[in-house]
């Protein structure tokens, strides 16, 4: 169902509206909403600071404005298909990688994503991405340009990982698995 919205970052006045895992919210490392959850609340999760990665289950329609604003930790987020709408402010600030599963953008309110997100997008749905989220259409990539995987045998002038990226591959990689060491 529905997650209540909250009142995060009020004053004391607005202690009774605060999520029940407010104080533990630097603490807290990962949120994975499962199947049945429906909606996020506003400030949900508003500067939970140690967040590492967030995963969005299809029956999430709806995330609300400043759901997670300030979790300046947040590495990334995966949108499965089912996010109508993101609220104003949800991921404001966030320099993280954001996967989106759907071929049909979400409905955005204002200063969703920050300048330095990555919105990752099926190969498919990009120039519909790009047509709906135009204030954010300079981040929109497809997922094949976004992610690479690299195997590396070796670290010397000759073999490193520039070498087996390419040059002007790197500017374009949001995340990046190794197997072996670097």
């Amino acid at each position: 169902g529905p997650m209540w919205d909250f009142f995060n970052n009020g004053g004391e006045e607005e202690a009774d509206d605060r999520t029940p895992w407010y104080h533990y919210r630097e603490s807290i490392t990962t949120v994975d909403l499962r199947p049945g959850m429906t909606t996020i609340g506003a400030e949900a999760f508003y500067s939970c600071d140690s967040f590492n990665s967030v995963i969005l289950y299809d029956a999430v329609a709806a995330i609300g404005e400043n759901a997670f604003a300030g979790c300046s930790s947040l590495a990334s987020v995966e949108f499965k298909e089912g996010v109508d709408t993101i609220g104003n402010n949800a991921f404001e600030a966030l320099n993280t990688v954001f996967e989106f599963a759907a071929e049909e953008p979400a409905v955005l309110g204002e200063n969703v994503f920050s300048s330095n997100a990555v919105l990752a997008v099926p190969d498919e749905a990009v120039g519909a991405y790009k047509a709906a989220w135009s204030d954010h259409a300079a981040r929109v990539v497809g997922r094949s340009d976004a992610f690479v995987t690299v195997e590396v045998e070796a670290m010397d002038a000759t073999s490193g990982i520039m070498e087996s990226l390419g040059v002007n591959k790197v500017g374009s990689v949001a995340k990046l698995a190794v197997k072996g060491s670097i």
